[in-house]
């Protein structure tokens, strides 16, 4: 299977966490550098935040830095291949996660900004053939920011010449304080809300389950276009957060892209 750069397509669009870590595509008969640089500009439509039924434009620039195989630096994302073994791979991981204001959305009007916070964690994979079965775990710094587990599952679709397929299936686990942070409504916040959002304290379990579907064309041997679509379902005590249940929020997700890389 031929590798493709996704992951940070999303990673830079969208307050989402990556959803896919692949190697980008290299010629065969061209040597893979020990440093491998991509870069270019993205551009899609998802929600204005995690949950949001309104969908809204948006664009970044797209970077991924790989350092032999072991260091990847993609957006706000570092993770260090520390220990590696034919099909396993194990490390640890450095993340900023920036997220949401209060104007980004009517209905969080008065609930303030959950403000951005750097995360800590580990993750272990296991790849065989055009399969990859991934685990991540990570942990925030701050008040009550919570911890995440991600279970991702990468099968390879199709790999041609110029056209290449790949297709995610992804769950996230959140701790109680993280399904607060990101659904949960204190009773001040309740108090303050523009809304009248009632307060609501989740309990920690699955938040989400995921299928994503990624494809590239190359349009020359160092220049790609990249699409992603994205649908989720939102799970347990989040789907029944109050502003999910309102008219700005929905359970049923969806997030499209599309990125020209360029690779060093």
């Amino acid at each position: 299977m031929k590798n493709i750069l996704i992951g940070f397509i999303v990673l830079s669009l969208f307050s989402v966490s990556a959803l896919a870590e692949n190697a980008p595509t290299y010629p065969k008969e061209q040597p893979i550098a020990d440093l491998r640089i991509n870069a270019g500009w993205a551009v899609g439509f998802g929600p204005d935040f995690f949950g949001s039924a309104n969908l809204e434009f948006k664009h970044r620039p797209v970077i991924d830095i790989r350092y032999k195989d072991r260091l990847r630096i993609f957006g706000p994302k570092i993770g260090y291949s520390l220990f590696k073994d034919g099909s396993y791979t194990a490390g640890p991981l450095l993340n900023y996660s920036f997220g949401r204001k209060e104007s980004d959305n009517p209905i969080l009007m008065g609930l303030g900004d959950n403000g951005g916070h750097i995360e800590l964690g580990v993750f272990a994979s296991y790849k065989r053939g055009p399969s990859e079965f991934r685990i991540e775990g990570k942990s925030a710094l701050g008040d009550n920011a919570g911890e995440t587990l991600t279970l991702t599952i990468m099968q390879g679709l199709y790999s041609g010449d110029k056209i290449s397929w790949l297709m995610v299936l992804r769950s996230q686990l959140f701790s109680q304080s993280k399904m607060q942070s990101e659904f949960g409504i204190t009773e001040q916040q309740s108090a303050m809300s523009v809304a009248n959002l009632s307060a609501y304290r989740p309990s920690g379990g699955i938040s989400n389950s995921n299928l994503i579907v990624f494809g590239e064309y190359k349009l020359k041997q160092n220049v790609s276009l990249m699409v992603v679509g994205s649908f989720w379902q939102l799970m347990s005590d989040a789907k029944n957060s109050p502003l999910i249940k309102s008219d700005f929020g929905k359970d049923f997700q969806s997030l499209f892209a599309t990125a020209l890389i360029y690779k060093f």
